[in-house]
């Protein structure tokens, strides 16, 4: 349901004369609250690793970082107090920083002489000299085939192939100039969706755990109407879904999220 509609609807069973903007503001109030204290879900970003670079853009909220791993080395979040301390990290002036410098340069290779198979890219120009086992790359430029630009994890390298895990990729010779670039510092993040702007946005909870937009709406009205009574009756009913959402939840969370995602990386 987008979100104008769903406003329609409130209105038509709760009259009231606050306008949609207000509801706007409940609407992400609620699905922020469910994305930080249920869902939970996390997702990873990488970097490039440069030489005697420590400063790295930070283009993701620095209070939901779960963890930082820089060639497979788990880095410790420290205060600007404390930082430069060995294996750790720090943010400074919006700014990711890491501890110690960096050494080396992650390998990038660019070629326009590249086939791609379902798990595999081969090259018919310079050999693929720099990569490793377990990097991970991220593959950009593809115009035949959008769908190969992606970041995926070399199981194995030869000096003109590129092994991934099977179905990684979609067959195709690129007529493209490819570019992959090893990426060895990796963000987890706990992801917290962007905020609804328009009234064309779509709820994003499943429709069976749509009363919880009504009755948190319904009790924004009732307090701002001073009707205390409602407001408590209001949230009782809205504490009872979010108890069968919790519920469901542990059910029903998907392998990608939460502590699986940061194990596997681990695990290496």
């Amino acid at each position: 349901m987008i979100v104008n509609d769903f406003i329609k609807d409130l209105d038509s069973k709760f009259l009231n004369d606050f306008t949609k903007e207000n509801k706007l503001v409940w609407i992400n109030d609620i699905e922020t609250s469910v994305y930080e204290d249920i869902i939970e879900e996390y997702r990873a970003t990488f970097y490039r690793m440069v030489t005697d670079v420590s400063e790295y853009d930070l283009d993701i909220d620095m209070v939901y970082i779960d963890s930082l791993w820089v060639e497979g080395v788990k880095y410790s979040k420290v205060s600007l107090r404390d930082k430069n301390k060995l294996y750790t990290y720090w943010i400074e002036n919006d700014k990711l920083n890491i501890y110690p410098k960096p050494l080396t340069t992650d390998t990038e290779y660019v070629s326009d002489e590249l086939e791609f198979t379902d798990n595999s890219i081969i090259t018919s120009g310079d050999d693929f000299s720099g990569f490793r086992k377990d990097d991970t790359v991220l593959i950009s430029g593809c115009e035949d085939e959008p769908g190969n630009n992606k970041y995926a994890k070399i199981i194995s390298t030869s000096d003109d192939t590129l092994t991934f895990a099977p179905g990684t990729f979609t067959a195709q010779v690129e007529s493209a100039e490819v570019t992959i670039r090893e990426a060895s510092i990796k963000m987890v993040y706990k992801y917290i969706p962007p905020e609804k702007t328009l009234l064309t946005d779509t709820l994003l909870l499943p429709r069976r755990f749509y009363p919880l937009y009504y009755y948190y709406c319904y009790a924004q009205i009732s307090y701002l109407q001073e009707d205390y009574d409602k407001y408590d009756n209001h949230m009782k009913m809205y504490n009872r879904v979010i108890t069968d959402l919790e519920n469901w939840w542990e059910d029903n969370r998907p392998i990608s999220t939460e502590t699986q995602l940061i194990d596997r990386w681990r695990e290496g």
